[in-house]
């Protein structure tokens, strides 16, 4: 049997409380909440329904949803085009960050992300099912801290939340290398209530079970250390100047 592996994303599922998910993990979302996602959200939930007809129809079908792959936790090594690396440059760059941002980001490591796919795709008891990767939350001050203890001789500002937009807008440069990504930094939400964040979440212990019960995989924790050898690993390669 060959297994049609998708690596999907998170982004597909309903925000808030408002997972619901049936036994093997697929969800339906109504058109208000595909409305309510961005492009890159919708194109996966649209991809999902298509295949869940696939699978419906006899096809032999895995998703994978993963929440924000992070750095290798051996190596350091981190995709330097990834989003928050981009973000975490151009605070850098503009010498300014959010004052009290409390984001909570959930990373998952791309060798531990690397080792699922393979086993549930070699695993048939994962035919048509989903299988959510999320992990552990981290809180952006965790990486701020680290970040400006590595580069202490910079001096960085704090702005409140309600200046960041109009800060971005005006001032990051056409010759940034952040520039292409300058709307969607702008737009980004650093402060939030604590209960807020603390609805918002993925269902992971339906994939948890699977993993350590079919594959011997035994479910991973990012740790403060991957954080530091992620940063170190761009400011070897210069890539936070």
């Amino acid at each position: 049997m060959v297994l049609f592996v998708y690596t999907s994303s998170v982004a597909a599922l309903p925000s808030g409380n408002d997972l619901k998910e049936d036994s093997n993990g697929w969800v339906n979302l109504t058109s208000n909440e595909i409305d309510k996602k961005d492009g890159y959200g919708q194109t996966k939930v649209v991809v999902e329904q298509l295949l869940r007809e696939a699978s419906d129809l006899g096809a032999d079908i895995v998703i994978i949803r993963s929440g924000t792959i992070s750095a290798d936790t051996k190596t350091g090594f981190t995709n330097l085009n990834d989003f928050i690396n981009i973000l975490l440059r151009t605070q850098i760059e503009m010498n300014t960050i959010v004052e009290n941002a409390n984001l909570n980001l959930h990373f998952v490591p791309v060798d531990y992300c690397a080792k699922v796919i393979v086993a549930l795709g070699m695993n048939s008891d994962s035919q048509g099912k989903c299988f959510n990767l999320y992990g552990n939350h981290f809180n952006i001050s965790i990486i701020y801290q680290i970040l400006f203890d590595r580069l202490s001789h910079r001096k960085i500002n704090k702005i409140k939340q309600n200046q960041w937009k109009d800060f971005i807008l005006n001032n990051l440069l056409e010759n940034s290398r952040s520039w292409p990504l300058r709307d969607k930094l702008a737009s980004i939400q650093f402060v939030h209530e604590d209960n807020q964040q603390k609805q918002e979440g993925v269902q992971i212990q339906r994939t948890k079970d699977f993993l350590e019960k079919k594959c011997n995989i035994q479910w991973f924790q990012v740790t403060q250390q991957d954080l530091i050898k992620s940063i170190d690993y761009m400011i070897q390669q210069k890539f936070l100047q």
